[in-house]
């Protein structure tokens, strides 16, 4: 039985961003069906985004440095309770329903270790609608190349022409994805030897090999600048 309301923690990862992060920050305040547990990491930034999340009263740890995207994101981990942990970048957007969606899937089998949702690419200024057959996807999910190269599956098509649908997919985007707590600490996070890209291929990896399986839930939407 899954929780009338569930509690997803979610970690933000930011370095000089603040005009990204408070879209971003908005977006998931205005989450419905969930109890939002929500950290944002600042890998040492000077762009006020620090003041910024102090006046909006936003949960956060301040580095003094930038210690890259796996150690910002290793520490919301650790300062967060919540069975359900979705990491998100600051550039990004999320519609109203998407952490509601990718719960439910998450927890609707055991062996289900992550999901991300449709990422569909952000364009600032421009107005998004999820149905828009001309908006050009940005994931529907990780998939990996027998040489051992990842890519992101549909990156660059247009979604009218590529289309969609809730399926089992290599592994997910670190840009936008919900994990297992439980999953995490076996695999101990992200490997902090990558400083920035290829940490998601990395943990996708080792969980697999761990026999956890990953979906992508397109009912679930996140803009995405990249």
């Amino acid at each position: 039985m899954l929780p009338d309301t569930p509690r997803v923690a979610v970690i933000v990862p930011s370095w000089n961003s603040v005009d990204d992060l408070s879209e971003c920050v908005d977006s998931l305040r205005s989450q419905v069906g969930v109890e939002l547990e929500l950290m944002v990491v600042d890998n040492g930034s000077e762009d006020g985004s620090v003041e910024y999340l102090d006046r909006e009263s936003v949960p956060h740890i301040s580095l003094p440095r930038n210690l890259g995207f796996a150690a910002a994101v290793n520490l919301g981990f650790a300062s967060t309770e919540a069975e359900a942990v979705m990491t998100v970048n600051s550039d990004t957007v999320l519609e109203a329903e998407a952490l509601l969606h990718m719960y439910r899937v998450l927890f609707s089998d055991n062996r289900i270790g992550g999901v991300q949702p449709r990422i569909l690419s952000l364009i600032r200024g421009k107005r998004r609608d999820p149905a828009d057959p001309e908006a050009i996807i940005y994931s529907l999910g990780q998939a990996l190349t027998a040489d051992g190269r990842a890519r992101e599956d549909g990156i660059g098509q247009r979604q009218g022409d590529r289309g969609f649908e809730a399926r089992d997919i290599f592994g997910v985007c670190g840009a936008a994805c919900m994990f297992k707590r439980r999953m995490l600490s076996q695999l101990g996070g992200y490997d902090e030897r990558y400083f920035a890209f290829y940490e998601d291929v990395d943990l996708n990896v080792r969980a697999r090999i761990m026999g956890w399986t990953f979906q992508v839930v397109p009912e679930s939407v996140v803009w995405h600048v990249g």
